[in-house]
């Protein structure tokens, strides 16, 4: 009977886990990202840290791809749309095709930050620095354990 009751504990715990992170993924998070998806503010992200850094204002496709970890058709869309908002131009020359952060790409990830900022600095203040640093930990530790556990099945 207990290890029935365990069983049904842990397929329990399981699925509101799988339901967490469905939810992180979606919803509340069109909110937080109006004007763009995660992955587009992951690209510009990138152009945004080189400029910052002033290593590079530009960044080739292959290295999005590399540095995200996403296939480079993919990848290719990706920079297609975000063309297409206007926060990009894309072009090539002999080392391959790269894209430069358009004036608008620039505002709109200020603002992006901005929100970000906020809303971040929110939870922060609600559970504290020490513990959203604690439960990111676990969390991490958590997706490692998940994907080698997927392997093992």
């Amino acid at each position: 009977m207990t290890e029935t009751k365990n069983q049904e504990d842990v397929l329990q715990l399981g699925r509101t886990l799988l339901k967490l992170r469905s939810t992180m993924e979606a919803s509340h998070l069109k909110n937080v990202f109006r004007d763009m998806s995660f992955m587009d503010y992951e690209i510009l992200n990138l152009l945004v840290t080189r400029l910052n850094l002033h290593t590079a204002d530009k960044i080739y496709l292959s290295e999005v791809s590399r540095e995200l970890d996403i296939p480079m058709q993919r990848v290719s869309a990706m920079v297609k749309n975000l063309q297409g908002k206007g926060f990009v131009y894309w072009t090539h020359d002999k080392s391959g095709t790269y894209i430069k952060l358009s004036e608008l790409g620039k505002e709109t990830m200020e603002a992006q930050q901005q929100t970000l900022l906020k809303y971040f600095s929110s939870i922060v203040n609600r559970i504290g620095m020490d513990e959203f640093k604690r439960i990111l930990e676990k969390m991490e530790e958590l997706e490692d354990v998940m994907i080698e556990e997927s392997m093992n099945i």
